[in-house]
């Protein structure tokens, strides 16, 4: 489980240069449109690309450290033992939702790796390697998913605070 949370840590971490990136291609066409008047054709969807990039890397870190949105108007007043069991009460449709949507997306990378698909743009980028992304980083979302459904049968069993 350490090494899928640190899977998941670095995955997070290499995102996070891809906004360094947004925001100096950002920047850069600002200066380009605004004191040149000479938009590129390239940076929106170059901006558009790494955002995708870092939101799916950040998708298994972000069940790692448990932030995703939740109603907890009660939640958040039950002990660690009685979360943890509403949790695995409740993983079944995060299994089936990943799961599922893992298989789709395993097909569509391998789809557009096949015709080598490109953007219908004036830029015309690759799209496959970012296709092909999207199943690996469902993968770490699957892979945290069940490191943390580990991690609740141990506090269900071992109660508050329980760590593995």
């Amino acid at each position: 489980m350490r090494f899928i949370d640190s899977s998941n840590q670095w995955a997070a971490r290499i995102g996070i240069f891809a906004i360094l990136v947004i925001m100096l291609v950002g920047s850069m066409e600002v200066v380009a449109r605004g004191a040149f008047n000479s938009p590129t054709h390239w940076a929106w969807e170059l901006n558009q690309m790494l955002l995708c990039f870092y939101i799916v890397l950040a998708g298994g870190y972000t069940v790692l450290v448990d932030g995703h949105v939740r109603m907890d108007i009660f939640y958040g007043k039950f002990s660690a033992r009685v979360r943890a069991l509403v949790n695995l009460a409740l993983s079944f449709l995060f299994f089936a939702f990943v799961v599922i949507l893992l298989w789709y997306l395993s097909k569509m990378g391998w789809y557009a790796l096949t015709i080598r698909e490109h953007a219908f743009s004036v830029w015309h980028p690759p799209l496959y390697p970012l296709k092909m992304l999207l199943p690996v980083a469902v993968l770490l979302v699957l892979l945290q998913g069940i490191a943390t459904f580990i991690r609740n049968i141990n506090t269900v069993i071992k109660g508050e605070g329980a760590a593995l």
